[in-house]
């Protein structure tokens, strides 16, 4: 693993920093969980806030969606593909004519009878890191290792793209 890990610091272009880690990742698993509890306790005696009731707006009239717009929402779409999605998102886009009728029969057919299938009501939650120094402890070696790697990748990355990009002369 170790060797691993020289070979992507020199394909990085990283001199090395003499720094050997010692932890596993069995610590740094125990280390977020000790963390987390932590928090939970210092919190355990706020009060529960008491959100007041609203009356919620119901929807009661709506205009069917169509065909046409189903493939401009298609068409609009980022291709981008989730880990959740069933198909990838360039194939939606290729077969949209065949897709759009269902999907506007479905999408209407949803909001008539007020069911929507659970299999839609899914996520995948990636939290935004705001700073960049998460280490909590200053020998938190694999911390360091993830967001260096990060960095370096980024910036090579866009080297290449800048000198496949930029004007031959």
């Amino acid at each position: 693993m170790q060797r691993l890990w020289k070979t992507l610091h020199s394909a990085l272009g990283e001199t090395s920093g003499g720094e050997t880690g010692d932890h596993t990742a069995d610590e740094f698993a125990t280390f977020f969980t000790d963390k987390v509890a932590l928090v939970r306790a210092s919190t355990a005696t706020t009060p529960l806030y008491d959100a007041p009731l609203q009356a919620t707006p119901q929807l009661t009239e709506w205009t069917a969606l169509t065909v046409e717009e189903v493939e401009k929402l298609i068409d609009s779409a980022p291709i981008r593909t989730c880990q959740l999605d069933p198909v990838p998102t360039w194939l939606v886009k290729d077969m949209r004519s065949l897709l759009s009728p269902f999907v506007a029969l479905l999408f209407n057919a949803s909001l008539v009878s007020g069911c929507f299938p659970s299999e839609f009501k899914q996520a995948v939650i990636r939290p935004l890191l705001k700073t960049r120094k998460l280490c909590y402890r200053k020998d938190d070696r694999a911390m360091r290792l993830i967001y260096g790697c990060r960095e370096n990748l980024r910036d090579s990355l866009t080297t290449v793209s800048e000198c496949r990009l930029s004007p031959q002369t």
